[in-house]
């Protein structure tokens, strides 16, 4: 039988090994310039080409198990935020591999529970932050980032539409 205890500082590099994997596939999604992944699929055509993180990180399968472990914690990140707005999976998924990589650097000499209260901590100047860039759109605005989002046209089109017609 194959002993495959890992512990310590080998299993965090195996479970950040992992993390970092994905967000980088991930990443080079992201924004109006970003690259769309080729991922293989069962039913026809064979592939599927999309931009979303949520589902170019579900596609992925790390043989290691602990590496593979850090692409869950993504993903429950992932749908997380899916629950909360309804979108940023790719957004999501860079942002909590860097938390994650940048939390481990302190980890050395600091108790976790410390790093998770001081994280807690920064949420209201994270979300302060955010509200003092948030800024409202107009109905025009919202048919082209729904363009963007679609990556169509026409889609982006009907959603301004319905947008227009809520909100009369």
């Amino acid at each position: 039988m194959k002993d495959n205890l890992v512990t310590g500082a080998d299993a965090r590099n195996k479970l950040i090994a992992g993390v970092r994997k994905v967000a980088d596939a991930v990443k080079v999604t992201m924004g109006t310039g970003g690259s769309n992944a080729i991922i293989e699929a069962i039913e026809s055509p064979g592939h599927l080409l999309t931009n979303d993180g949520w589902t170019i990180a579900n596609s992925i399968v790390l043989a290691d198990p602990l590496e593979d472990m850090g692409r869950k914690i993504l993903l429950e990140a992932i749908n997380r935020a899916n629950k909360q707005s309804g979108d940023g999976s790719s957004t999501t998924c860079v942002l909590t591999a860097a938390i994650l990589e940048e939390g481990l650097k302190h980890l050395d000499g600091a108790s976790p529970m410390d790093i998770k209260r001081a994280l807690e901590a920064c949420v209201p100047l994270i979300e302060d932050a955010i509200a003092k860039q948030k800024r409202d759109i107009t109905v025009d605005e919202v048919g082209k980032v729904a363009s963007i989002s679609a990556e169509d046209e026409s889609i982006g089109a009907m959603l301004q539409d319905i947008y227009k017609l809520s909100r009369k």
